[in-house]
């Protein structure tokens, strides 16, 4: 038999058959088996590259794909399917190249025009991206996926209200579209409408596959402000970043306030933090032994289940503190000369807007008096080796927080007359503490910092100042810069 000849049908049907079982290695050898005997046919490899793909094996299934490429050139499925993996593997300009052989094919391909605008989203090309995934939805008018991609390019683009129409259009389309509600739940929130936005933030569980893996299963019953907590014990368990559970454990003291013992499961680096938090009867840490408990829920719910809205936000600070005599040792070391700025200017996480060059920092550190202190652990620091001529940020040695713990960047805060920090954990911490904070922020902010405002019904104790456009921070620090100098002049 060469590989001129096809397959026989029962060869496909027992891949298939193995496929649909979800017995993705037997499925896989088949598939291999089959390929090596017939590399020109196209069947083995397209099955091939769906199993790698469907399975996790991503690096696996480029070659697969690249193989049907190859055998059909002209198949806009191929080219499709080939951009798929090759966006999972980072190649994004790879995989836009795919998709627009994909769309040269056949120009009405919708699902190729979704995405290549998830592609252009991705790459900052919000323009293309909202004309893509516009026509995605005139070719298949009920296309629920394009709709709230179009939704995440409008609201990018501070469409905030025609992002929500197009949210609930895919919503309506396809009524348990959990990314949809997901990312409906953000636009309401961001708009300040907490009454409906923090319920469907409660899709965060339904929609991609890590979150679903993210979410705690328990024998005892969630607790969603309905059951009387007197004489219960509430288990409340973190999720998310190390920043989320600084600002949402404020709530923690009223659930205590309703009669529970409270049981709070924190990360591993939040515990000493966190370890005389008010309304706290047990701290543990993520992934020890709990104690029995009665009730569970995720500390993100607990707005909900307090009913939480603009106006009922509990906003009393300081509700963190540190030690005293940690924040006199770096009372001592830092000294009382100057205006002292601790600074954070690298998120964490490699999400757009929340990191800043540190450069723009420059005019700040000219202006007489202002020292810059160094708030930053982790990849941002290496930009203190490249400081422009003249300007000078003052850090810490290696035992600055060796264990992740913030317990020296909360004292250092304290001796600080002002802290000034991207959107990140820093940016909480400061708040949680009291201490006197500017915070930058992108032209769409995470949802918390809602719009249009200076201020931050969350901490009383900021001032936020915000991006114009799109990636332009030229403007916020200037405007940052002539307010501290106008202070500084004035005092």
């Amino acid at each position: 038999m060469t590989d001129r000849q096809a397959p026989s049908q029962q060869a496909m049907l027992d891949i298939l058959s193995s496929y649909h079982a979800a017995d993705f290695q037997k499925a896989a050898k088949l598939a291999n088996d089959l390929a090596n005997r017939f590399p020109n046919h196209p069947f083995a490899w397209k099955v091939l590259g769906t199993v790698y793909s469907q399975s996790g094996q991503v690096e696996k299934a480029l070659l697969p794909r690249l193989h049907s490429v190859r055998i059909c050139p002209s198949d806009f499925k191929a080219h499709n399917n080939l951009g798929v993996v090759l966006k999972r593997l980072g190649r994004l300009c790879d995989a836009k190249e795919s998709y627009r052989e994909a769309i040269r094919i056949k120009p009405d391909y919708a699902q190729a025009h979704n995405n290549l605008g998830n592609i252009l989203q991705a790459m900052g090309d919000l323009v293309e991206a909202e004309e893509r995934y516009r026509r995605a939805v005139r070719i298949k008018p009920d296309y629920a996926e394009a709709y709230s991609n179009l939704g995440n390019v409008l609201q990018a683009m501070g469409a905030l209200a025609d992002a929500e129409a197009s949210y609930r259009l895919a919503i309506s389309l396809k009524p348990n579209y959990a990314e949809a509600r997901w990312n409906l739940s953000m636009n309401l929130l961001l708009q300040g409408d907490f009454n409906e936005g923090l319920q469907l933030y409660e899709s965060r569980w339904d929609g991609a596959e890590d979150a679903k893996e993210q979410r705690r299963h328990f024998g005892q019953p969630l607790w969603s402000g309905g059951n009387t907590l007197k004489g219960k014990t509430l288990l409340v368990h973190t999720e998310q970043g190390l920043g989320d559970t600084i600002h949402f454990c404020r709530y923690i003291k009223l659930v205590q306030q309703l009669g529970a013992e409270v049981i709070f499961e924190v990360q591993p680096s939040l515990v000493e933090l966190l370890s005389n938090l008010d309304g706290v009867f047990k701290l543990v840490q993520r992934g020890g032994v709990l104690p029995s408990f009665d009730y569970h829920c995720p500390l993100l719910s607990l707005p909900l289940a307090f009913k939480t809205t603009l106006d009922s936000i509990p906003s009393e600070i300081p509700y963190l503190s540190t030690e005293s005599t940690r924040v006199n040792r770096w009372k001592d070391h830092l000294g009382d000369d100057g205006f002292k700025v601790g600074i954070c200017w690298h998120g964490t996480q490699n999400i757009k807007g929340r990191s800043v060059p540190i450069a723009f920092f420059h005019e700040l550190s000219q202006i007489p008096s202002v020292r810059l202190i160094s708030l930053h652990k982790g990849d941002g620091e290496k930009y203190l080796d490249s400081l422009p001529s003249g300007m000078r940020v003052e850090t810490f040695d290696s035992t600055f927080d060796s264990k992740g713990a913030f317990l020296d960047t909360a004292a250092v805060m304290m001796c600080c007359d002002l802290v000034i920090t991207i959107d990140t954990s820093i940016a909480h911490l400061a708040g949680a503490l009291g201490v006197r904070t500017w915070v930058l922020l992108k032209l769409i902010p995470d949802w918390r910092w809602l719009l249009d405002r200076s201020d931050s019904p969350w901490y009383p104790n900021m001032r936020l100042f915000r991006q114009k456009n799109p990636d332009e921070w030229l403007h916020v620090f200037k405007q940052m810069t002539a307010v501290l100098n106008a202070e500084l002049d004035q005092a």
